[in-house]
């Protein structure tokens, strides 16, 4: 005859693991990245090769861009993994250069060194702005997704305040 046994298997369920998108930071700004707690669940965030959290979520604030990995293990040992990617921007300084020297009653054009998108305290959005009127004349510039913003240092134009030197 023929002889049949039955032996019970248990199946274990992978633990559930779900995080944020791959996200893009400004330099300095700090982001929290999470996955859901389960039952039994064990949790390990790894950076450069080494653990810097075994909990669920983690806040970071890295300098550059830079991964994550995610280890969540469930009950039974199984383990899913996930990396995360954070790309951090870095925002220039703006600085101005002036285009002609200022002759009495005659314009000068400003503009802003680096791409990106503009915003002259005038109103302006273009890279450069064209003035006659003595004013403080400032420009916040904005990069890449808009998160990273740099406010420039006053450009002084015939003002009571020290004078940019033009020429």
């Amino acid at each position: 005859g023929t002889a049949t046994y039955t032996k019970p298997v248990t199946v274990k369920p992978y633990p559930n693991i779900s995080h944020e998108p791959d996200t893009t930071i400004c330099q300095s700004q700090s982001v929290t990245l999470s996955t859901p707690t389960g039952t039994s669940y064990g949790y390990n965030w790894v950076h450069s090769g080494s653990t810097i959290s075994t909990t669920n979520s983690i806040t970071v604030t890295p300098n550059s861009t830079t991964q994550y990995l995610l280890t969540v293990t469930g009950p039974g040992a199984c383990k899913r993994r996930d990396t995360i990617n954070i790309t951090v921007q870095t925002p220039t300084n703006g600085t101005f250069h002036d285009s002609l020297c200022p002759q009495d009653g005659s314009e000068i054009t400003i503009q802003a060194d680096s791409a990106g998108s503009y915003l002259w305290n005038t109103g302006a959005t273009s890279q450069s702005i064209t003035v006659s009127s003595p004013g403080i004349y400032t420009v916040t510039e904005s990069y890449g997704t808009s998160l990273c913003q740099s406010t420039s240092l006053p450009f002084n134009l015939g003002t009571s305040l020290p004078v940019v030197p033009l020429c």
